[in-house]
């Protein structure tokens, strides 16, 4: 479950799991664009138009975690009635966590992941290394621009209890959105460390830069900008209204209780139009699911790549004669995530019990039915 600061409480906490994302090749079709009216047509989604298919195992064993088709379909079904589709350029990308009890729209990383991702490409096609003050200004220029509403960043209660653990640092008397000056420094050094990470994606970014093909100095560099523009001390130059409006957009999410995914749902949306896209709910009473939106990833990444390839422009690198800063962007970051996946299957090693839905037009009231 998801709390504020107010509502913390003490909880047990068992090590992450590895949130495995299966590779595919992400479309790149046109989305469809929904009539007037078509939500009307919503009421025609039931059962027999959801179809949950099991994924083979790819890792080199699989461990049978009791879970079908059918139970995943039956948690599909059952967040039908809280179900909310949501236009992707409104809507906050959550981490990819079965202990959200609310519809979301998760990927890897989240939001925060799929902006590091695109740092990545840009160092790999400009064949420069972003120093830490050129990741805070692409990081504070990214939430400034976006038409979504927060920017989450995810910890949990386990990040806390090692924080107080090791250097005092204890919720209620101290707050990670609000810390003393004089603690700042110091907590920025534990928040950089694996297992300070309340997202297991950035966890492994940490722990294995190379598999995942980020410099660890990057993600620790974007980590670290988080906090000082959450905490109003950024590296690069904003103006008073500038930081204000990041401040109010910035939001430190903390994730309570242990991991208890089952499985993984890979949710594809080709059908649906990215102004409605189904919005589920991993964590239900009795079961909890890893959600990955792979369609929405493919979404992102294009208006990341649009992003970085202006900055790539303002910056005044010089952009290949075969194609702009942009696409030669996507087309890394699209590579890049190949790699990613496939590291988090290697991790996993075919320990995660893996399904995929494509959501019919139906369901997310596109003009295809």
């Amino acid at each position: 479950t998801q709390s504020t600061w107010g509502e913390l409480g003490s909880h047990v906490h068992e090590v992450m799991l590895l949130v495995l994302v299966l590779a595919t090749v992400l479309p790149t079709a046109p989305f469809s664009i929904p009539q007037p009216g078509s939500l009307a047509n919503f009421g025609k989604c039931n059962i027999s138009d959801l179809e949950v298919v099991k994924v083979p195992s790819i890792g080199s064993q699989f461990h049978d975690s009791g879970i079908t088709a059918r139970d995943v379909l039956n948690h599909v079904m059952r967040s039908l009635p809280s179900m909310q589709l949501l236009p992707l350029e409104l809507t906050s990308l959550m981490s990819s966590d079965g202990r959200l009890s609310k519809p979301v729209v998760s990927v890897i990383g989240g939001e925060p992941g799929e902006l590091l991702l695109a740092m990545a490409a840009f160092e790999k096609t400009s064949e420069r290394q972003l120093s830490p003050l050129q990741v805070s200004s692409i990081l504070s220029e990214y939430i400034l621009s976006t038409s979504r509403p927060k920017f989450h960043y995810q910890v949990d209660t386990l990040v806390l209890e090692n924080l107080c653990r090791k250097m005092k640092f204890c919720h209620p008397q101290f707050r990670l959105d609000r810390p003393p000056l004089n603690m700042m420094n110091a907590l920025k050094q534990q928040l950089i460390l694996p297992e300070n990470q309340g997202c297991a994606h950035f966890a492994h970014l940490l722990q294995y830069p190379v598999e995942f093909g980020i410099r660890v100095e990057l993600t620790q560099s974007f980590i670290t900008a988080f906090f000082d523009l959450l905490w109003g001390f950024p590296q690069n130059r904003l103006g008073r209204q500038a930081m204000s409006l990041i401040q109010s957009k910035i939001d430190l999410v903390v994730l309570q209780g242990r991991h208890s995914e089952r499985g993984l749902l890979i949710v594809r949306t080709t059908s649906c139009s990215p102004n409605h896209i189904p919005a589920l709910i991993p964590e239900l009473s009795d079961m909890s699911l890893t959600l990955d939106y792979e369609d929405a990833a493919l979404f992102d990444m294009i208006g990341l790549s649009s992003l970085l390839g202006r900055v790539w422009l303002k910056w005044g690198l010089i952009a290949s004669e075969k194609s702009s800063p942009s696409v030669a962007l996507l087309q890394q970051m699209k590579v890049h995530r190949e790699k990613m996946v496939q590291a988090a299957r290697d991790l996993d090693g075919g320990r995660t019990a893996t399904f995929s839905v494509q959501w019919p037009a139906y369901c997310c009231a596109t003009r295809q039915y």
